[in-house]
């Protein structure tokens, strides 16, 4: 195995290098040399990753449209209450963000059905199954690419122009056993879709922010026209004595300032927790970027230096649990 590795020449190895690696490379390693030993650890371990952090990705937009959505509902609301009509262009700017959300989760279920077809690849010979997930992801990437996604405030960019490499190079892939002299380009499957979610980053963020604004506002107004029972969010403290607390609108007005108070800073809480998901999508799809690179150069991966890691963190600080956050039944 490591003979035929280095015979690769000088010119295609640094490349790789520079690439980054992606799966199209995994699947070179998998069909030309077989996985065994240590070497297949690290190939389970690889398409383990690459199958959750796409799954995580796919979740994470199915999330973005659910938000979409309840955001036009929630805006239907507040024109009812103001009098005024549901515009057809905005309802029509609703239906095609969600459309453009859908479609990049459907791109991230294509990956990870990649990744799961590769995982086959270590145990038996699948490649028709390879391929079959492939031609789905660039279906799934070509879709994407003309559905641009735009907010009120926040400038979108275009797919295309993003994504215009990753579905080129698709082209010819379509034999398994002609991916080796295309794995110089296929980093640009993965860095288009990271570059894309990077480039996008802001109006996910406002999304989610829109999100947390409307259901405020909404529990505010059905707060403060007694349609919710503010007295509930007491429940927790009294329970342990053996109280209810009475489920009836609330009048004392110390009450409902406190609720509506703690209403907003709930909304922050949220805010701050959208960042960090937003965030967190990112640094997941970056880590994976890396993990191609040290599987292709056979670097240890993370995983077995998070393990020595975790030995060596004491009792006393590893068994401490973060103190709960409050939240708000209302």
């Amino acid at each position: 195995m490591k003979y035929q590795y280095h015979a690769l020449s000088k010119r295609t190895s640094s490349r790789l290098l520079r690439a980054g690696g992606f799966f199209l490379i995994a699947l070179f390693a998998f069909t030309s040399f077989g996985c065994v030993g240590e070497q297949k650890k690290q190939a389970q371990d690889f398409v383990k990753e690459g199958s959750a952090t796409s799954d995580r990705l796919a979740k994470y937009y199915d999330t973005l449209a659910q938000q979409r959505a309840d955001h036009l509902s929630l805006t239907i609301f507040e024109l009812k209450r103001t009098g005024s009509p549901l515009q057809d262009d905005l309802k029509k700017a609703y239906q095609e963000q969600q459309e453009a959300l859908a479609a990049r989760a459907v791109m991230a279920r294509k990956l990870k059905g990649v990744y799961d077809s590769l995982g086959k690849l270590i145990d038996y010979d699948a490649p028709s199954e390879v391929s079959g997930a492939v031609n789905e992801l660039k279906e799934a990437i070509e879709k994407t690419a003309d559905k641009k996604l735009t907010i009120p405030d926040v400038a979108g960019v275009d797919p295309k122009v993003i994504l215009d490499k990753a579905v080129k190079d698709f082209v010819g892939w379509y034999q398994i056993r002609q991916f080796r002299k295309n794995t110089p380009k296929a980093q640009i499957i993965l860095d288009g879709i990271y570059q894309l979610f990077d480039s996008e980053k802001e109006i996910y963020l406002q999304i989610s922010k829109d999100y947390n604004k409307i259901t405020y506002t909404t529990a505010k107004y059905l707060y403060e026209h007694d349609q919710l029972n503010g007295t509930s969010f007491f429940q927790q403290y009294v329970e342990i004595y053996g109280l209810q607390v009475y489920q009836a609108p609330t009048t004392d007005p110390v009450i409902k300032a406190y609720v509506i108070d703690m209403l907003a800073e709930k909304q922050k809480e949220l805010n701050t927790i959208s960042e960090k998901q937003r965030d967190g999508q990112l640094a997941g799809l970056a880590k994976l970027k890396k993990t191609h690179e040290d599987f292709l150069l056979r670097r240890k991966h993370e995983k077995e230096t998070a393990n020595k890691t975790a030995h060596s963190i004491p009792k006393s600080v590893e068994n401490l649990t973060p103190t709960p956050t409050i939240t708000i039944a209302v």
